[in-house]
């Protein structure tokens, strides 16, 4: 499985991803000795969980260097801690910068149009937002 030569990502990842997926390797219902877990066995399993909430996507589609380091750190550390046996979950969902995005959004619109998103209302608002960011 291990690559010959210099590493391609382009090359090599797809492969290594195919492998996790089929092996449900990004379950914590998996176990290394057992396989799948059912739900009852889980209840009874004695292995530490160990769970990074993932920050969604960012919401105006411009990725940076920040995003990109802190979701190939919490990937390192989650497959770390599956390799050391634990119950893993990488949970997506947490979002970290909402409230400052709406601020700054907020600023834009009542300098440009002098409306506040409680005049616009939060569908256009945020549809809007996303527009312009």
């Amino acid at each position: 499985m291990l690559p010959k030569g210099p590493y391609d990502p382009v090359k090599e990842e797809p492969e290594m991803l195919k492998y996790w997926l089929e092996n449900k390797f990004f379950k914590p219902e998996y176990d290394a000795q057992k396989g799948l877990l059912t739900t009852e066995e889980m209840k009874k399993d004695g292995r530490e969980p160990f769970c990074i909430i993932n920050p969604p996507p960012n919401a105006y589609m411009r990725p940076h260097i920040g995003n990109v380091s802190g979701y190939a750190y919490q990937d390192v550390f989650l497959r770390f801690n599956r390799l050391l046996g634990k119950k893993v979950l990488g949970q997506p969902g947490k979002d970290h910068a909402g409230i400052q995005g709406e601020v700054v959004m907020e600023k834009i619109f009542i300098e440009n149009k002098g409306k506040t998103k409680l005049d616009m209302g939060r569908e256009k608002f945020y549809f809007t937002a996303m527009i312009i960011w």
